[in-house]
């Protein structure tokens, strides 16, 4: 990573470039002239020199994955990357992200022509831009561009509620720098793939209330065609999906903590926050960063786009991102897989958390106190609110935001079960919180998730 060599004798010798200090991995090298150039990376990362390579210039870092770049002349150019375009006019001081109806998936090239045309490649596919860049078309390949992936899909289906799925999804396609002639992807994304199938194994004699589903996914690489198009279908064929919990990369650490990136977005954020209180309960030695930003190239984007609940389980990259990722030396040598049995171990946790409503035992002569429906989905609630049954003997049930701010009061006045009327309410948001349930013989508490 971070590392530019150059040669004068037609690559007999090489020697290494001095350039910024950027841990970023670079993958495109473009001259316009003998002296003008640019360099584009990971990270966002572009570089420029007006000096034939001999000094570079940081003019750009984010958290975009760079693939490619090209310069129609000293002040106008593009770059492109996994599902992005940039776009500049002053010869990359500033850079501009182009927007597309189409989605771009990864791209690998792209190449400005006169008169306002474009072409960007990615695997098994053209774009044009007949207009600089402004719209993007895809070029009809006919039968060279047919290219046919398969998902895979395992379900074990809900005794109560079928209609109601938890899908635990990754991806088990791989890319590399040599992808015409290898590209393992131990951690990208075997590491995924083998968790959703070892949860599969670990929990195929569960009885749940809730459907559970096990989605590998192809395509990832190319343009999430594969989740793209399960989401697609989900959403025209009207699925109740509670949860989707991706897991991508997972498998990597280059120190002691164990850490791990949770990826969610507006108005799914209690969904960040529950995967976070369910590793605070059962896994506390792994440090979680819940409503992270970044992953636009993962399988939980479509989900978000066709209106479901998705997270994406990512290793918290720090200082130390996957120095193998996209290469042929994405080996299984290079993982950490008590680290990937941890983060498995957590969406295996809040998978059954959601699948089955969250009950507990106070005595042995009480009754178990049944939350339900947990998560509660505004848009398709068959009941009013939240109803807490098998509370008899107790006095009072009171909610809390997750701040510790009271919601609710209610007195249970000798009823075994009360409801919560959360549909009727403005001030509750989405989100999770905490229920308390008091009375003379002791109290119980727990959490409830409000999807609205």
């Amino acid at each position: 990573a971070g590392t530019l060599l150059k040669t004068e004798d037609g690559g007999d010798n090489w020697s290494e470039v001095d350039i910024p200090n950027t841990d970023a991995m670079l993958r495109k090298v473009f001259f316009l002239n003998e002296n003008v150039g640019w360099i584009v990376g990971f990270k966002g990362t572009i570089l420029h020199t007006e000096d034939g390579g001999e000094t570079w210039e940081i003019q750009r870092e984010g958290d975009e994955y760079l693939i490619g770049v090209d310069f129609k002349d000293s002040q106008e150019g593009w770059c492109c990357g996994i599902d992005v375009i940039f776009h500049t006019t002053d010869g990359g001081e500033t850079w501009e992200e182009v927007e597309s109806d189409i989605p771009f998936g990864t791209l690998f090239g792209i190449s400005s022509l006169r008169y306002n045309t474009l072409f960007a490649v990615g695997v098994g596919r053209i774009l044009r831009s007949e207009d600089g860049g402004e719209t993007w078309e895809e070029v009809n390949l006919g039968e060279f561009g047919k290219l046919n992936w398969k998902n895979v899909v395992g379900s074990k289906m809900g005794y109560e509620y079928p209609d109601e799925e938890v899908i635990l999804v990754a991806h088990y396609d791989s890319i590399s720098n040599l992808p015409w002639d290898t590209a393992p992807g131990a951690d990208d994304n075997a590491s995924g793939t083998s968790a959703v199938l070892t949860i599969a194994k670990a929990l195929r004699d569960v009885r749940a209330k809730r459907t559970i589903r096990y989605l590998l996914v192809s395509g990832e690489e190319q343009g999430l065609w594969g989740s793209r198009a399960y989401a697609e279908w989900a959403r025209e064929n009207d699925m109740n999906i509670v949860a989707v919990l991706n897991m991508d990369m997972i498998a990597y650490l280059d120190e002691d903590i164990i850490d791990l990136d949770i990826r969610d977005t507006e108005p799914y954020t209690w969904l960040g926050d529950y995967i976070y209180e369910v590793g605070k309960l059962y896994l506390p030695e792994i440090t979680i960063y819940p409503h992270q930003e970044g992953s636009g190239g993962s399988d939980h984007i479509p989900f978000w786009e066709n209106g479901y609940p998705a997270i994406c389980n990512i290793e918290h990259p720090g200082d130390h991102w996957y120095p193998y990722y996209h290469t042929t030396e994405d080996r299984i040598e290079h993982l950490n897989f008590n680290y990937q049995s941890l983060t498995a171990r957590l969406n295996a946790a809040t998978a059954l958390t959601l699948i089955e409503p969250i009950s507990l035992e106070t005595t042995e002569d009480r009754p178990k106190v049944v939350v339900f429906p947990n998560p509660y989905r505004a848009d398709s609630a068959t009941s009013e609110g939240i109803i807490f049954a098998g509370v008899g003997g107790f006095e009072t049930l009171s909610i809390y935001s997750i701040s510790g701010d009271l919601i609710e009061k209610i007195d249970i006045e000798g009823r075994d079960s009360v409801l919560w009327p959360v549909s009727g309410s403005n001030d509750i948001e989405s989100g999770i919180y905490l229920w308390v349930i008091g009375g003379n013989d002791g109290r119980l508490t727990g959490k409830v998730a409000i999807i609205k």
